[in-house]
């Protein structure tokens, strides 16, 4: 069963912001999810996404920020982080806190960067399967990722996030879109 689909378009990868238009079943858009500058802008420090309503292409509108740190964590700062905020960054709301591992194929999510010190039970947990989706860039070969969501986590957010980590992953790709199957 579809629960999702996402489209974006290959010059909006190359040249533009990076939207991919989320779908329900009925192909009504439900949100949006768009690069907060330009990808050929030279002063953006990080990779910063956000997640507006459908038709909207102003920042102001962001439902959740969703921002990829410069220096990520652990030895020589190789694991992601990622930082989610309800609103912008500026609203000063952290829903979750998100830590790659080394490999970057699997990634742990947490209320906030005190639960992830403290070695606490993440939120949810990113798995990248390693068929040759991980591997290969082409459109052809998809990417199979597991999302398991424990209680009290938003699970179309996560979802959303997810697909932001891969959209990073992937930016050299000019795919044209990706269902997410249940």
């Amino acid at each position: 069963m579809k629960i999702a689909k996402l489209q974006g378009k290959w010059t909006s990868n190359s040249f533009g912001h990076q939207s991919v238009h989320v779908m329900d079943g009925s192909g009504q858009e439900v949100f949006k999810i768009r690069r907060s500058k330009n990808v050929w802008n030279p002063l953006q420090w990080r990779t910063s996404f956000r997640i507006l309503p459908p038709g909207s292409k102003d920042n102001d509108d962001a439902l959740y920020t969703v921002n990829k740190d410069v220096w990520g964590k652990g030895f020589m700062w190789i694991k992601q982080e990622w930082k989610i905020y309800q609103g912008r960054v500026r609203d000063g709301k952290m829903l979750y806190y998100c830590v790659g591992g080394y490999r970057g194929w699997d990634f742990k999510i947490y209320r906030n960067p005190e639960e992830y010190k403290a070695h606490a039970k993440p939120i949810a947990v990113i798995k990248q399967k390693l068929n040759m989706g991980a591997f290969v860039d082409h459109d052809w070969i998809p990417d199979k990722f597991t999302l398991t969501v424990y209680e009290g986590g938003d699970s179309a957010l996560l979802l959303a996030i997810s697909s932001i980590i891969d959209i990073t992953h992937d930016s050299n790709n000019n795919g044209n879109g990706m269902s997410i199957d249940d």
